[in-house]
This record gives structure tokens, C-alpha cells and sequence, in this order.
């Protein structure tokens, strides 16, 4: 499985050598690699298992329950392992998409805090200069008479 995924990227390469299209070549290395993940889980999954059947065949088996406990449960985990590496690419590319838009997050944030600091010590200034609250509103329990409620 792998000597046919190395000869088609092998093939591919040579021909993507004499063509102007680095799209392409960057969507076949972008294959080459999820094909290359698929196949590890298919071998972690898999290879203990046929390990384990030969043991059992040879009698060999019995005696290791650590490595048989491993084996016996690789097989049912083959789902999760294909999900892990189907879910993979999309995965990257939010964690570069974050990444990227990271900074401008971070300095939105910054000029939002930076704002509102500056709104409420302009409100906080106008309040001890005028003595009334900044938002008309909410009068100054002062200016109140007796006979008002809020």
C-alpha cells in the first residue's frame, strides 16, 4: 500500500516538475500525507492483531495478556482512529486560520478595553466637574425634590 502511494507521488512529482501549476503539486503532497495517516492507522490497528492471531496459532499467546489486551481492543478502535485522521486536515487548517487572525483578535480586544476605559473615566470627569451623572437619564439624587420618585 505504501510502494503505490511513493511510485503515484514519485510520478506525479516528475510530471508536476515540467508544469507551472504549484497548486496542484501542493494539493498532491496535501494527499500524499492523509494517505500516509490513513495507512499508520490501518497498521497500528491492524498489525498488533495479526500479531496476536499468529501468537494464538503458535501457543505462544497465553502468556502475555497485556500485549492481547492491546490487540483485542486496536480492532474496534479502527473507527476512531479513520474519524482522528478524516477530522485532521480541518483541524489544521482552523488551528492556522486562528492563528492568522489571532493578532487581530487580540488588538480588537485591546481597542475595545482601551475604549471603554476611556469612556468611563470621561464620564467619570464630567460627573465630578458638573456634579450630575453623565447620563441624562439618571438624575442627581440632589436635584430631586421630596415629593419625586425615581
Amino acid at each position: 500500500m505504501c510502494t503505490i502511494a511513493i511510485d503515484v507521488r514519485k510520478k506525479s512529482h516528475t510530471s508536476a516538475r515540467h508544469s507551472l501549476r504549484r497548486k496542484s503539486m501542493a494539493l498532491s503532497r496535501m494527499v500524499f500525507k492523509q494517505a500516509l495517516w490513513f495507512t499508520g492507522a490501518f497498521y497500528v490497528t491492524w498489525v498488533p492483531y495479526l500479531a496476536m492471531q499468529y501468537m494464538w496459532t503458535t501457543g505462544t499467546a497465553f502468556y502475555v495478556y497485556g500485549f492481547i489486551l492491546y490487540a483485542a481492543s486496536s480492532v474496534p478502535l479502527q473507527g476512531f482512529w479513520n474519524f482522528v485522521v478524516y477530522v485532521r486536515p480541518r483541524y489544521l487548517n482552523d488551528a492556522k486560520a486562528s492563528r492568522l487572525t489571532a493578532p487581530i483578535r487580540s488588538r480588537a480586544t485591546t481597542l475595545r478595553t482601551s475604549i471603554g476605559r476611556l469612556s468611563s473615566s470621561l464620564r467619570h470627569l464630567v460627573e465630578t466637574k458638573t456634579g450630575r451623572h453623565a447620563n441624562p437619564v439618571i438624575p442627581n439624587v440632589g436635584e430631586l425634590d421630596r415629593d419625586q420618585t425615581l
